[in-house]
């Protein structure tokens, strides 16, 4: 099967050199995860700047604005997962044009200024505004077809009377465009095809009778001349998909004989009435899709500008942020569809579903989703990449069913797996309640689980809770000196100590109490609610260490995003003051 193994960019923006390895699947949405500050919107500049020629960089996206950082983008791929080919893309050219479409996916929101003077001196006020969309940069002139009826069968011979008037067809743009896509009229006028055509028109104007008695008798003795024509059986199958029915069928091949006579005529002007019905086709796509949702959408639909198709948007004050996010995200992602025509196309969406609410995100999935069905089922490779700073192991809204998540911000160090595997096994029926009350949470009292560790292929020396307690504490020690440490016993010995300070502020009456309430967040309202003071540090540090408490699946990179939040520095500073935290 294809991937796309690397993608490689140097010098464009905040990316001085990135190396990518990936294994990008066709027809299946990938995750690229890394927090803000990374490089997301630097790659998908990158990206953006593609034309057909070249990297098109403006200056304020070069590297440190230096004309001497030469950009480049390499993506390495591989049609059967084994041989590898390297598409470049310089200043100076883009292979990777030759064998992909690319197109970006971003925010557009703008801060529109308005100024008023107001008795000698000036108001300026700024508000949100949402930028008109261009659907169709270029509405070609209307082409109208040169077909008639009464001049091909003239043309025919003194038998075109048998010819069907295929008025209805040449002038349906759906048939056309299908014909102008799927159909190489030019093998029509090969030697071996036009003699055939010959023979049939010689053999039909032979014959006399009524036309219903000459095309019962092609049927029968001649049909074979044009059923052995390819691109003719091609459009016979398109105008029975199409509906178009006919009494016999010579009459369906006689049709598709006048498709190749108006090609015949002039065949570029039949090119160009194919590219005017694909866009007919289109035009209509979208003014039918916004149509249907104008009962929520205040009746946004998209308007003809001189030679352009535009949407336009209210003020932002007059449409929620939800319908104003979804609906750019669906005109962008129909614009991107109408651009990527290749049979390889990669689609990059940047940071636009980190700021969708729930069903908005829902509703993005699905026209995507809808999007990559269609690709698949013309047998072409799309490579969606989502570019987002949110985990979607923790964010549920992600629901693809075939997603793949890539965590950009990967680190050599490796997960202890002796208490990750602790973490993993902690719903064992026979452990589940002494890892929940004695290892992971504070308590003063000692248990010895030896036995059960032995049985579940736990580590032992981490069998009894003081001997956990202890090796995560180290581990905690050592992330706070810089040195190198296990993420997962961070964020377990950074839980047990806050409940370890807040259970020594409590008056000793309390201490049954605070031990036998479940869970951290309730144990530490038990101390708010016996008057002590809770700094806000503890609250917020909630999100980084139970992260570390519900590990799952055994080859699930759950490494990755807590290194990634471990090592801000911030976060850093708070873990610190709250480990040394005396209430």
């Amino acid at each position: 099967m294809a991937r796309i193994k690397t993608i490689e960019i140097h010098n464009i923006k905040g990316i001085k050199q990135l190396k990518l390895d990936l294994d990008l699947i066709p027809n299946k949405p990938s995750l690229f995860v890394a927090s803000n500050g990374f490089g997301k919107t630097s790659f998908a500049t990158a990206f953006n700047s593609l034309n057909r020629n070249r990297i098109n960089l403006n200056e304020n996206d070069l590297h440190e604005q230096l004309e001497t950082n030469k950009p480049l983008i390499s993506i390495e791929y591989s049609e059967d997962n084994r041989a590898v080919t390297i598409y470049n893309a310089t200043e100076s050219s883009n292979g990777i044009y030759s064998e992909f479409d690319v197109q970006v996916i971003r925010n557009t929101l703008e801060s529109k200024h308005t100024k008023k003077n107001m008795g000698g001196f000036t108001h300026v006020s700024s508000h949100i505004c949402i930028p008109p969309i261009t659907l169709i940069d270029r509405i070609p002139k209307k082409q109208t077809p040169r077909y008639s009826c009464l001049a091909v069968r003239q043309s025919f011979g003194k038998n075109g009377k048998i010819l069907p008037n295929i008025s209805g067809e040449i002038n349906n743009p759906n048939i056309i465009f299908q014909i102008g896509s799927q159909v190489d009229m030019g093998k029509l006028l090969q030697v071996r095809s036009t003699r055939a055509i010959e023979k049939f028109k010689e053999e039909a104007n032979k014959l006399s009778g009524s036309t219903a008695d000459m095309t019962r008798t092609l049927n029968g003795s001649h049909i074979s001349l044009l059923s052995d024509i390819e691109p003719l059986t091609k459009i016979v199958e398109i105008l029975k998909n199409n509906g178009i029915n006919r009494t016999i069928e010579i009459e369906h091949y006689l049709s598709a004989l006048q498709f190749f006579e108006s090609f015949k005529i002039e065949p570029r002007e039949f090119k160009t009435y194919v590219e005017y019905c694909n866009h007919v086709i289109h035009e209509q796509h979208l003014k039918t899709f916004f149509n249907a949702l104008n009962p929520t959408w205040k009746n946004i639909r998209p308007t003809k500008e001189k030679d352009k198709l535009i949407l336009h948007f209210p003020e932002a004050t007059h449409i929620s942020n939800g319908e104003r996010d979804i609906l750019c995200f669906i005109a962008k992602l129909l614009i991107a569809k109408n651009k990527l025509n290749k049979s390889k196309c990669i689609l990059i969406i940047d940071e636009i579903f980190d700021y969708l609410d729930d069903a908005n995100l829902i509703s993005a999935q699905y026209y995507l989703s809808r999007m990559i069905q269609e690709y698949k089922e013309d047998g072409r490779q799309l490579y969606p990449i989502i570019l987002t700073h949110l985990n979607p192991l923790y964010f549920k809204s992600y629901r693809f069913k075939d997603q793949k998540v890539y965590y950009l911000e990967r680190k050599p160090i490796s997960f202890d797996k002796k208490v990750f595997n602790v973490i993993l096994k902690r719903e064992e029926e026979r452990i589940r309640d002494a890892i929940g009350t004695f290892y992971l949470h504070h308590h003063s009292s000692d248990i010895n689980l030896t036995a059960e560790f032995a049985a579940l292929g736990l580590d032992p020396s981490l069998s009894t809770a003081n001997s956990f307690k202890r090796y995560i504490s180290n581990q905690l020690t050592e992330y706070l000196n810089g040195n190198r440490y296990d993420p997962a016993s961070v964020c377990c010995a950074l839980r047990i100590s806050i409940e370890e300070i807040v259970f020594n502020a409590l008056d000793s009456a309390h201490y049954a109490d605070f031990l036998d309430t479940h869970g951290t967040t309730p144990k530490l309202e038990f101390a708010e609610s016996k008057g002590i003071n809770i700094p806000e540090t503890f609250h917020l540090l909630g999100v980084i260490y139970n992260e570390a408490m519900h590990f799952r699946y055994p080859n699930q990179d759950y490494a990755t995003p807590l290194f990634s939040k471990l090592d801000n520095s911030t976060i850093r500073h708070m873990i610190n003051e709250a480990c040394s935290c005396i209430l």
